[in-house]
């Protein structure tokens, strides 16, 4: 299954079967290829729309306690949120089509053998970072690293002018990807001996900085930068909930990266400072601060692979070898095997909490009780994390405030914070009265009868969700679903 012939074949019929769905109407109702990320896109949605309704200086009164400040998201990409968000699973395909462009770009105008080129392509197209890159695992970031090779492609053929372009304008599609290859430029000064290559990040920097300084103002740029800190596990001080950044498993991927930087130090006698600095930033993002995901990392790889083999005058066996360990040892594991893709409906998920949250009026509060996660990241929400965006989203459109939820605890991220927690009914009682709402939502396992002791303390059921009963009803294979099946009951204090 991990073959390169199965990749190929798997990426060329996932794409004509999804492309079809284009003739179909409401084809951008369809958001993605598995359910973890069909999952935790609305995520990305709910800040679009904050951002879209609030502007970027502005506060949320559906986000955090209420009155959340937008300007922490700076680092969005506005024109990438608004495509990712409007063209639903497409947005996936234009991104891997134009990371394809990218590549046979680069080639062409490095290489003269149509074999190379073609075998170069072969090997890269039919990985399983690709196909991962396609269909498993990528977000609103996909179309800025599907033009991050002719960064480094201008940087190596020393036109700064041009890699200062592309880097610009892949700072306004992905921010993530723009941090992880602006180092890189330093890669190229010691091999090319030049300052030259830091210059093309220069107009990037300074249009990060502008963004900065436009949406917190100079005097709150320390606060910004705390904040983001903070969310991202660099710093403990003065926070509250911390994350635990030893998570990573995969030792052998690295591994190989580093026997990779062996051989080819052993053959040329030289560094590849481009290896040594991706293994620093995986060592960082782990071991220092969660800046990225997995999902960037694996594709960085892929970037950073490709740009050392279209460079080379040939290949030897054993370079071979370690691409396709590199390209198929990813740090991300693929669950779905089958071999043709099909994008997934979020109407169902739309529909079912459009009628959740029906009977409940605009402007309104809604409480989510939880167990207290004791300072953890990892314990947040009773592990049903993925379960809250869509809920979230549909609350949104209808300006409702349903927390906590993510915003809420980095709201609220510091040393004897106001407390966000409730799981008994004495405790949400407390809280309800002091967030001034009557509604809260209690969860249980699926199938399962409200217990007593809400009814007992005056609580009434408003409505119900049992997410068991909703697989049933759609018809989603359990087997692919390990996101938690409880059931949740919408309730009022009287």
């Amino acid at each position: 299954m991990n073959s390169t012939a199965f990749y190929i074949t798997s990426t060329f019929l996932s794409f004509k079967n999804s492309l079809s769905l284009t003739l179909v109407k409401n084809f951008n109702k369809y958001i993605h290829f598995n359910y973890n990320f069909l999952l935790i896109s609305p995520f990305y949605w709910v800040r679009y729309l904050n951002i879209l309704r609030y502007g970027l200086k502005g506060i949320s009164p559906t986000l955090g306690f209420g009155n959340h400040k937008l300007n922490n998201y700076w680092f969005y990409n506005f024109l990438s949120q608004f495509l990712f968000y409007k063209t639903g699973y497409l947005f996936y395909i234009i991104s891997s089509i134009t990371l394809l462009i990218s590549l046979t770009f680069v080639l062409y105008s490095v290489q003269e053998d149509i074999l190379y080129i073609l075998g170069i392509l072969l090997i890269f197209i039919g990985s399983k970072v690709f196909h991962k890159f396609t269909f498993v695992c990528q977000n609103y970031n996909a179309l800025g690293w599907a033009f991050s090779p002719l960064f480094f492609y201008a940087l190596q053929t020393q036109e700064y002018f041009y890699a200062g372009l592309s880097l610009l304008f892949i700072s306004c599609l992905s921010f993530t990807t723009t941090i992880l290859i602006s180092p890189f430029a330093l890669c190229f000064c010691f091999e090319q001996n030049t300052y030259l290559p830091l210059l093309s990040v220069i107009p990037t920097l300074i249009k990060i900085f502008i963004l900065i300084v436009y949406s917190s103002g100079f005097t709150k740029i320390k606060n910004t930068i705390l904040y983001i800190a903070k969310a991202i596990g660099f710093t403990k001080k003065n926070t509250k909930y911390i994350l635990d950044k030893d998570k990573f498993k995969r030792k052998h991927i690295l591994y190989f990266h580093i026997l990779f930087q062996i051989y080819i130090f052993c053959v040329t006698y030289s560094v590849n400072y481009f290896f040594l600095l991706f293994t620093l930033l995986v060592l960082a993002n782990f071991y220092l601060a969660r800046f990225c995901d997995e999902q960037s990392l694996d594709i960085l790889s892929f970037i950073i692979l490709f740009h050392y083999a279209v460079n080379q005058l040939d290949l030897d066996f054993f370079i071979i070898i370690l691409l396709f360990f590199l390209l198929n040892f990813s740090f991300i594991q693929i669950y779905d095997n089958s071999l043709i893709k099909k994008p997934i409906s979020a109407t169902p998920f739309l529909k079912a909490f459009e009628s959740f949250f029906k009977p409940i009026q605009e402007n309104s509060k809604v409480f989510l009780c939880f167990t207290d996660p004791q300072n953890k990241y990892e314990n947040l929400f009773d592990k049903q994390r993925y379960l809250l965006d869509y809920p979230l989203y549909c609350a949104t459109i209808r300006n409702i405030h349903l927390f906590p939820e993510y915003t809420t605890v980095c709201d609220s991220n510091f040393p004897n914070s106001p407390n966000i927690w409730a799981d008994n009914p004495k405790d949400t009682q407390v809280l309800l009265e002091e967030y001034k709402t009557s509604y809260c939502i209690v969860s249980q396992s699926t199938e399962s009868e409200l217990s007593v002791k809400w009814s007992k303390a005056g609580f009434s059921v408003v409505n119900i969700f049992d997410w068991g009963t909703f697989l049933n009803e759609n018809k989603i294979d359990r087997s692919l679903w390990w996101f938690g099946m409880p059931k949740w009951f919408l309730l009022k204090k009287a």
